[in-house]
């Protein structure tokens, strides 16, 4: 059985290659993601379409972990002007949030900040993957270093008990 807060240190195997992936990936707004997605979400950096479907292992390795199943995972980053944005306007960038799922998580790529998970904040680290209840409040910390995780959003695992 999981706990509220869960982590795994050097959690993917090809690291360095995901994180070559990442730098090459095409990121998104919050405005174009939205309108591509059909979605109102809030949030602020720059972040992939859904990517499951192009990166299985990644989602297997999660899923086999979570016993749960990936949703949606994106490549998600912070990065200069967006970055000094957040520095200015810290109030409204600390505001913790509630995801619309029951778990979710993150895996750290680049950067030096971790995740505030209930009040308690959980450190970077390179290659860390975090999962968490996403009901419970949860926010990134500020960043005064380019920053990039892997987020996936997790879902129960539908079973037919013979039926």
């Amino acid at each position: 059985m999981e706990d509220d807060l869960n982590i795994i240190d050097d959690f993917l195997d090809d690291f360095e290659h995901i994180c070559d992936c990442a730098y090459n990936e095409e990121y998104l707004t919050t405005e174009e993601s939205n309108k591509a997605m059909n979605l109102k979400e809030g949030w602020t950096g720059l972040r992939t379409l859904d990517v499951k479907t192009r990166y299985p292992d990644i989602v297997r390795k999660i899923e086999k972990e979570t016993d749960k199943f990936v949703d949606r995972m994106h490549f998600y980053k912070i990065e200069g002007d967006e970055k000094q944005w957040l520095w200015d306007n810290r109030e409204k960038a600390m505001t913790p949030h509630r995801d619309g799922y029951n778990w979710a998580g993150v895996i750290y790529l680049w950067g030096n900040t971790g995740t505030y998970y209930d009040g308690e904040l959980v450190e970077f680290k390179k290659n860390r993957m975090v999962w968490y209840d996403a009901e419970n409040l949860h926010m990134p910390d500020l960043t005064d270093e380019d920053r990039c995780v892997i987020v996936f959003f997790l879902i129960k695992p539908w079973r037919n008990f013979g039926v």
